[in-house]
This record gives structure tokens, C-alpha cells and sequence, in this order.
């Protein structure tokens, strides 16, 4: 057997803690979805009408899209 096929791997910890470690992963806030905007916006009882509605046809807008991008295409001959 060779010395390297015993090793294992040659990298894998070394990937994970500069994944860990960089400090732009670190710092970057998660991506917000409308859905969760609109959420917010419904709690807030004081929060303007045309804000909420306007957040709600955004969500519906992003989820849609969403929808169409994972449809598959089917062709009919």
C-alpha cells in the first residue's frame, strides 16, 4: 500500500477552517427574504398600509419567480 492512499485526504481540514476563518463569510449578514420582510411588516401594527402591500406583491413577485425557475419544460408535439 502506498504511504499517500493511507493519508486519507489531503486538504479537508485545512477547506473548512479557512471557510471557518475568513472574514468576509464572517461579516456577511444572511440574505433577507421578502417573505420574511413581509412578516416583520405584519407585526408591526403601526407600519403604513402602502408599505405592507407593497411588501406583500414583492413577496408574491419573488416567490413566483421562484416557482417558474424550478418548473420543468415540457414539450408537446
Amino acid at each position: 500500500m502506498k504511504r499517500e492512499a493511507r493519508r486519507g485526504p489531503r486538504f479537508p481540514a485545512f477547506k473548512v477552517s479557512l471557510w471557518r476563518r475568513h472574514p468576509r463569510i464572517r461579516e456577511e449578514p444572511r440574505p433577507v427574504s421578502p417573505v420574511e420582510v413581509l412578516d416583520s411588516k405584519l407585526s408591526d401594527p403601526a407600519a403604513p398600509v402602502e408599505d405592507v402591500l407593497t411588501t406583500f406583491v414583492l413577496a408574491a413577485i419573488d416567490d413566483f419567480a421562484a416557482a417558474e425557475a424550478r418548473l420543468v419544460d415540457f414539450e408537446i408535439d
